[in-house]
């Protein structure tokens, strides 16, 4: 190959420790569709809302197959913590449910299982509702023993295109999709309790939510679609 591209400097930094030293190599990241990942008048979100009976709830949620890798344990194992702070917080699971049974006993032992809710795989548009209905995006993926690891974070910018700050692990290509503390917040991988002090913190701060809504919203727009990736 003339040119290695590589969706993060994250990535490329995993290819050179690899030992991969392609004669070229560029950063070109991932970006999402704003056509399709969009704000919802506010009518609709809450005739979401109420068709999934969230309409008091606080709404965390994260989208990618049910592993190890994307962890939604750390947020599961997380939660009693978020409640004893915002009771009314149920968490979504979207995505293959390849780990569900093993991580639906686990919200059982933490006694957090009637805030958990698997969804599986949704369509599209039931995917961009539950965007717009959420309040704040999760995904705190980690490196696995087999050596895998998030590249990037597709999946935190289309949240962000629906108006979402982002709570992702360091030490991924994840915070290169959020500008931390501006758009979102990095936490340590595999800890719940730093997790869950930064679900808190958006939870509980309007202020805070509002600024990094809006700045979420817009650095996707100036910056994360496939317009601008591919001009």
């Amino acid at each position: 190959a003339k040119t290695v591209i590589c969706v993060s400097e994250f990535t490329q930094q995993r290819m050179f420790a690899a030992g991969v030293q392609p004669r070229a190599s560029q950063i070109i990241p991932n970006g999402a569709d704003q056509t399709e990942f969009t704000l919802l008048p506010a009518e609709w979100v809450e005739r979401v809302r109420d068709e999934w009976g969230l309409t008091d709830a606080r709404v965390l949620i994260t989208v990618g197959n049910v592993t190890e890798r994307k962890g939604q344990e750390v947020v599961i194992r997380a939660l009693p913590q978020v409640l004893e702070h915002v009771p009314n917080t149920c968490y979504l699971i979207v995505g293959l449910p390849t780990k569900q049974q093993e991580y639906e006993e686990l919200a059982r032992e933490l006694g957090v299982a009637r805030q958990v809710r698997f969804l599986g795989r949704v369509d599209q548009e039931t995917l961009v509702g539950l965007l717009n209905v959420a309040d704040v995006f999760v995904m705190t993926s980690r490196h696995t023993s087999a050596g895998d690891f998030e590249g990037y974070g597709i999946a935190v910018v289309e949240a962000a295109l629906c108006g979402k700050p982002a709570v992702v692990s360091n030490n991924s290509g994840l915070v290169e999709a959020v500008a931390d503390g501006k758009t979102g917040i990095a936490v340590p991988q595999n800890d719940p309790v730093a997790t869950a002090q930064a679900i808190v913190s958006l939870l509980t701060d309007k202020f805070k939510w509002v600024y990094l809504f809006r700045d979420a919203r817009q650095r996707a727009l100036n910056e994360q679609t496939w317009a601008i990736r591919a001009m």
